[in-house]
């Protein structure tokens, strides 16, 4: 079935559209609904309003006429599509007489596993962030181009005209940075630094911060972190508060990773200090868990120019905000860095590919394996294998269950320009769309849609303009 399932407005948007028609002549009472159909990716969501005439209430009861086969509709009618394609209606009963009701039809489609490229943004980009705002469009921040030096400008994707906009100036160019979205709507920016500002391989990397106002689509300076970083991470934790954690406090090689946390309250716009991390970590990943704890796990410990000083970290460990420490949790069964960690719908966390200096060759290597954290006993297990193994990739989960892998060093140490869908269910691979540019370190973002935005990255020689939409 070949169909652009994306023709409404999804998620958190109230859609309009003409109404359909009520189930009985009756002049009494009258529903209608809007939008009257909808095309759907699997998994996806949309908003359907609904109108009752002629009754003493205006309250309707939306269902799903298949029932749960068909999906799943709320009393705020935010409709969540199942992941099996086919033809279902969303109902809307009049609570007054539930012979009114109003049909809506609703196409669903699978995945196409097809790859389109989109117009390009302002500047290639490499060592950038890219952020999922609340009203569905991407910002995608700073990161190195062609030029030695950080860039200063933000594009913002609109999926809805599929296109780039000016997305502001930054206060301060940067690269190597981390972003997270905070409950205001607003986008913390943290550290990286510049490469084109004057300074030694000894000097500090970048303590400055910012705010990102998407309504007014403007950077203002925030606080000065406590520890200047790059190469750090940064988690919303459940009370709002953001624990930043781990990076290299300067420009150059050859220095450890340092074990500082800190934490930024929003209300506030300021830094405190956190607790020391059990091992000082960077090239890492911070996952939030269901119970609100931070699972932090591999990456180097220091940034040592040859990778043999610099290994892989098989060790994990555990933040929790209640009390404010960290501590040691199950070891990696294959050390590595560069890799991906999401939390799936059971609670459990998915590590896949990397880069390790043990175990899959004579040097530097990229995994091709998977594991799977299990908070309840704190333990990795194995949890299959990549077709190809993959460091500095990007990985995001989509609404089918499956994760897409995008580029990546691959076993021979070259950026690659290929997809994979792993399944965690079946702990195994099938391949997916070639890209229109080999890319490490490209950012993928899953659009409200279900589509998967891909922008930037590095094809070895310089950083990648092109952008590519999964679908």
């Amino acid at each position: 079935m070949s169909i652009r399932p994306f023709a409404i407005a999804v998620v958190a948007v109230t859609l309009s559209a003409c109404s359909g028609e009520t189930s009985s002549q009756s002049p009494s009472i009258a529903v209608t609904i809007s939008p009257p159909s909808a095309a759907l990716l699997v998994g996806a969501t949309a908003r359907f309003t609904a109108t009752v005439s002629g009754a003493a209430r205006g309250d309707v009861i939306f269902t799903v006429v298949e029932g749960e086969p068909g999906g799943s509709i709320g009393a705020d009618g935010r409709y969540v599509a199942p992941r099996t394609p086919g033809g279902f209606h969303v109902r809307a009963t009049s609570a007054d007489d539930p012979t009114r009701y109003v049909e809506a039809t609703v196409t669903v489609a699978d995945y196409q596993r097809g790859i389109t490229q989109m117009p390009d943004g302002s500047n290639a980009r490499d060592h950038h962030t890219a952020t999922l705002l609340p009203d569905g469009s991407v910002l995608v921040v700073g990161g190195i181009a062609f030029e030695q030096r950080a860039l200063a400008a933000a594009d913002r994707f609109d999926p809805g005209a599929r296109a780039f906009r000016d997305g502001g100036a930054l206060v301060v160019p940067r690269m190597a940075h981390a972003a997270v979205l905070l409950g205001s709507g607003e986008v913390l920016v943290t550290g990286g630094w510049d490469p084109g500002v004057p300074g030694t391989s000894s000097g500090p990397a970048s303590g400055a911060t910012e705010l990102y106002d998407a309504a007014a689509s403007r950077f203002r300076a925030g606080p000065d972190m406590l520890v200047p970083r790059r190469g750090h991470s940064m988690t919303l934790l459940a009370n709002g508060s953001v624990l930043v954690a781990g990076g290299v406090e300067h420009r150059g090689r050859g220095f450890p990773a340092t074990t500082a946390s800190e934490l930024f309250d929003p209300p506030k716009e300021a830094f405190r200090p956190g607790q020391h991390m059990v091992q000082g970590r960077w090239q890492h990943t911070a996952t939030l868990l269901a119970d609100g704890r931070v699972l932090l796990v591999g990456g180097r410990a220091d940034d040592y120019p040859s990778a043999y000083a610099a290994p892989a970290l098989s060790s994990a460990e555990v933040y929790d905000p209640a009390a404010g420490e960290f501590t040691a949790t199950g070891s990696l069964l294959a050390s590595r860095y560069g890799h991906s960690a999401t939390r799936l719908a059971d609670g459990r966390v998915l590590v896949l590919g990397g880069e390790t200096t043990q175990g899959f060759g004579a040097g530097p290597a990229q995994v091709p394996t998977a594991e799977i954290w299990d908070p309840a006993t704190g333990a990795f297990t194995s949890a299959g294998s990549l077709a190809d193994g993959r460091g500095f990739h990007a990985a995001v989960e989509l609404n089918d269950g499956t994760f897409l892998l995008v580029g990546g060093n691959r076993n021979e140490g070259l950026p690659s320009g290929t997809t994979e869908i792993f399944d965690p269910a079946r702990g195994a691979p099938t391949p997916g769309p070639q890209m229109s540019e080999r890319r490490i370190r490209a950012t993928a973002t899953k659009l409200a849609t279900g589509e998967v935005l891909v922008v930037g990255g590095n094809s070895s020689a310089a950083a990648v303009r092109p952008v590519d939409l999964f679908l």
